[in-house]
């Protein structure tokens, strides 16, 4: 395909854009597959393009200086990610947490304020409620599903950088009013930052409802659970503070070539994986509701979703990833787990395995028990991400372990 005949992919479908956006052959010796560069440091023709690079206004051709900074693989990588959450620009980085931690540190400075959803991955709830506090960084928890709760809290405040959410809130798979949020947000002049992991870009795209910045842990559905990536996606000007100054900077959390070119490959298939974990995870969740050892079922995919407008509102599909409450306590919960037979027992999520957690005692144990308790991650609460396997495989694996 020749630079000619290479389409506006702007204007194409996010199944399309998932395959091709980024990417033309034509530019690397015609390969069908992005090449993966496997070098740190890259050199110019000439001394000018050098200096013309480090002050930012490359030369056409010369703007790789060091793969910390960018590197060709992965520059096609943030264009497709900028493309299918519809932002102008993005930055990958080497985990999730990387990218959550880049973003606070860019953003953040001792006696900055920070509003934050009590109902997060754990590992995020860790670094705000242990770590950025350490340095002085005044964080606040509130119920992110309250919106009185939320604008009363916001309101306590002079100024507030930044307000933190999770589009669909770990574990317990609440949606959030992200377009309400986001005007009680700027009202205050804050950045509005949400993690749109549960939900991915092929479902919700939280740029649209007013938020600044979209992060993704890409080890889960971006690249299908295999490595560990991630993501931020917002204004051009934004994430070049955060590829110079959190990335390059603080965390130094960056991305290598060949995690580039593995997550270019997941997300070619994303949205075939998406739906078909939503769609599996709908039969589950209709099944379990209806089981007499299981107390409720919070699954986007069903009527009973207590949000189900906000679900009709922000979600294009179901996401593939629900919670169940199961009668009585930890001990049953950790009884149904150990009968599983195809289900993996294990964190993450968006695998094309089947994933079961206990948060309580597994992702969401940085909380301490009276905070699980205050902000209602209940120790029967059983978290599944549900795969790609056949619908009445998974269901037959858990009718078998409740019994």
């Amino acid at each position: 395909m020749s630079s000619e005949q290479h389409h506006d992919m702007s204007k194409m479908q996010m199944n399309t854009k998932c395959v091709h956006f980024g990417y033309n052959p034509s530019e690397h010796h015609h390969a069908a597959n992005p090449p993966i560069y496997l070098s740190s440091t890259f050199e110019f023709d000439t001394a000018e393009a050098c200096a013309d690079a480090f002050c930012g206004k490359p030369q056409p051709g010369q703007c790789n200086i060091y793969s910390r900074l960018t590197n060709p693989t992965t520059n096609i990588l943030e264009l497709r990610l900028a493309a299918i959450e519809s932002a102008e620009a993005a930055v990958a980085t080497a985990s999730g947490i990387g990218a959550i931690a880049s973003t606070f540190w860019t953003f953040l400075k001792a006696g900055s304020v920070l509003i934050a959803s009590n109902r997060v991955y754990g590992c995020t709830y860790a670094l705000l409620a242990h770590q950025l506090t350490r340095f002085g960084v005044n964080v606040q928890f509130v119920d992110m599903t309250d919106l009185k709760a939320v604008a009363e809290l916001l309101n306590k405040f002079e100024t507030v950088d930044m307000v933190y959410t999770e589009s669909i809130q770990n574990p317990t798979n609440d949606v959030v009013d992200l377009e309400e949020i986001s005007k009680l947000a700027h009202a205050k002049k804050a950045r509005f930052v949400v993690d749109n992991t549960f939900a991915t870009p092929i479902s919700c795209n939280p740029l649209k409802f007013g938020a600044d910045l979209v992060i993704h842990s890409a080890t889960k559905y971006l690249i299908g659970g295999i490595f560990t990536a991630g993501a931020v996606m917002g204004s051009a000007d934004d994430i070049c503070k955060i590829r110079f100054i959190g990335i390059k900077d603080c965390t130094g959390a960056v991305i290598d070539a060949a995690l580039s070119f593995a997550m270019i490959q997941g997300i070619e298939t994303l949205h075939l994986r998406v739906k078909c974990m939503s769609d599996n995870a709908r039969q589950l969740a209709e099944f379990l509701e209806k089981h007499p050892k299981v107390e409720k079922v919070v699954a986007t995919a069903l009527p009973s979703h207590p949000q189900k407008d906000l679900v009709a509102k922000y979600l294009s599909i179901p996401n593939g990833l629900f919670s169940v409450y199961v009668k009585g306590g930890i001990k049953e919960c950790q009884a149904m787990m150990n009968k599983f037979q195809l289900a993996y027992r294990a964190v993450s999520l968006g695998k094309t395995h089947t994933l079961v957690n206990h948060p309580a005692s597994m992702t969401h144990s940085t909380y301490t028990q009276q905070e699980r308790e205050k902000y209602g991650i209940a120790d029967n609460l059983v978290r599944i991400s549900v795969g790609c396997e056949d619908a009445i495989d998974i269901i037959n694996d858990f009718k078998q372990a409740l019994e």
